[in-house]
């Protein structure tokens, strides 16, 4: 007998900015445990698009798809800087039901996916989140989808910086991975430089990695397991470090007159706080089986138009409920309207 079935394809993108020349292997995934060697390999385009990476022939299945171990982007937060990855950095995604022969596009690859794949891990060593790996994949990309106020990491490919004039699901995308390089910034920036310069030493691939480690345990608390981790010098993680701190950095770059290239401007003309409904007080880690309420804050922008703008993550970090942080109690922090005025207070204690 013969099979004629041919080699199935993966198209997408990879962004952090643009990773271009970078290379993409596509590994099997089943029970969440990586292949030993690549069923398909493929290199990135300038815009940082991958097309028909062939698959090889009899495979199917959940599958890894690792974008790295070379290539280059330009940091968000500031372009003229141009990073090249070491043979250890990557981005990760799952495709998490390939059939064999099968065409899948649309795959996106970015920090998000990185953060949602390290908790994937947890979630397969701890048998939380589904029943099998595709449900566990939804959990925890669903995870970082709500935390992040993104509608969908894994096929929304993020706006450019000089894209995001509206707050489409591209450009929140967009805003997020330009908190994400303002953070490496602001770290080569901390205690005199002590992190090093920005871009050779420290970057958003740097801070990728980092975050990828935090959430590797199923717990942001700034930690890999019991070690505190540090982006260098004085500038150590938090567990704010994916929220609160990750909201001040993007209102950070947004006022920044010298680099700021999208149509936002902050602080906002007008701010205002709300909840739904008032926070719990606070609780131990392990009780939070879902995330809180989020707030909302709105902006006005100074661009030419009058269009507002609305922001409004959640505040919690992705967990399962049996996990445990060692006990640690927390408060829901302010959302990204902590930076819009002062005194900062949370939300559920302003004026509405």
């Amino acid at each position: 007998m013969i099979d004629a079935v041919a080699a199935g394809t993966i198209s997408g993108t990879a962004v952090k900015g643009r990773l271009r020349d970078a290379t993409v292997s596509v590994y099997t995934f089943a029970d969440g445990v990586r292949g030993a060697a690549p069923v398909g390999t493929g290199t990135t385009q300038a815009d940082g698009s991958f097309t028909n990476v062939p698959v090889a022939e009899g495979t199917s299945g959940p599958l890894l798809v690792e974008v790295g171990g070379g290539g280059s982007y330009a940091e968000d937060s500031q372009p003229a800087t141009v990073v090249s990855l070491d043979v250890n950095d990557r981005l990760r995604t799952v495709v998490p039901a390939f059939t064999d022969g099968g065409a899948v596009s649309g795959v996106v690859v970015t920090p998000a996916t990185e953060l949602a794949v390290s908790y994937l891990g947890w979630l397969v060593t701890a048998g939380q989140g589904g029943a099998d790996l595709p449900a566990r994949w939804t959990t925890a990309h669903g995870a970082l989808e709500a935390m992040l106020g993104i509608a969908s990491i894994t096929t929304v490919v993020p706006s450019e910086p000089a894209q995001v004039d509206t707050l489409t699901a591209a450009d929140r995308y967009g805003l997020v991975l330009l908190g994400l390089s303002r953070t490496a910034w602001t770290a080569s920036t901390a205690g005199g430089g002590d992190a090093g310069a920005f871009g050779p030493t420290i970057n958003a691939q740097k801070v990728t990695n980092l975050w990828s480690r935090d959430i590797r345990d199923g717990c942001l608390d700034g930690k890999a397991g019991a070690t505190p981790l540090s982006y260098g010098g004085v500038g150590t993680l938090t567990d704010e470090a994916t929220r609160l701190q990750l909201a001040q950095a993007i209102v950070a770059y947004l006022g920044d007159g010298a680099r700021n290239v999208t149509a936002f401007t902050a602080p906002p003309r007008s701010c205002r706080c709300s909840t739904p409904s008032p926070p719990a007080a606070a609780t131990p880690c392990p009780a939070r089986a879902s995330a809180p309420s989020a707030g909302t804050c709105s902006m006005t922008t100074a661009a030419p138009s009058t269009a507002t703008a609305r922001w409004s993550p959640s505040t919690a970090p992705p967990r399962s409920p049996a996990r445990s942080c060692a006990a640690r109690s927390w408060s829901r922090p302010p959302p990204p309207t902590s930076a819009c005025s002062t005194p900062r207070r949370p939300c559920a204690s302003r004026s509405r």
